[in-house]
């Protein structure tokens, strides 16, 4: 397993400080080495994959780069995409501690809103790397 670190160093430095600082102040982030986490990450469980459909104010908002940047940044895998209908997919792999920190993230956005939620689970691909925006 594991992801590019580089590209997921890069992403960190190139975000503007007000993000860093808002992040900190709503979640208790540290920085430290490129890698952004929080206590309750370190819990270590199994790794798991979920189809994510999301619905509401979900386009046009910034939703597909802040999901990829934050997936990067905590080392989960898979791919978002927009939908024809409006909505957005995603597939996401890794600790569900962490997936559940990424919606929870998202909902905390302003300019976004989830207005539903569906999810089911998806079986492990053992060869992806890295989070991808389709």
């Amino acid at each position: 397993g594991g992801y590019n670190f580089t590209t997921c160093k890069e992403l960190l430095y190139n975000l503007d400080k007000t993000f860093l600082r808002r992040m900190q102040e709503n979640f208790g982030w540290r920085y430290r080495d490129g890698i952004v986490e929080t206590e309750n990450m370190r819990c270590q469980m199994e790794k798991i994959r979920k189809h994510f459909y999301f619905s509401g104010r979900v386009q046009g908002v910034g939703f597909r780069y802040r999901s990829y940047y934050i997936a990067q940044s905590m080392g989960l895998t898979g791919w978002v995409k927009n939908a024809e209908n409006g909505e957005v997919i995603a597939e996401v792999q890794g600790f569900e501690s962490r997936i559940r920190f990424l919606l929870k993230f998202m909902n905390s956005l302003k300019r976004i809103k989830i207005r539903k939620m569906d999810n089911k689970p998806h079986s492990i691909r053992e060869d992806e790397t890295t989070f991808k925006i389709l």
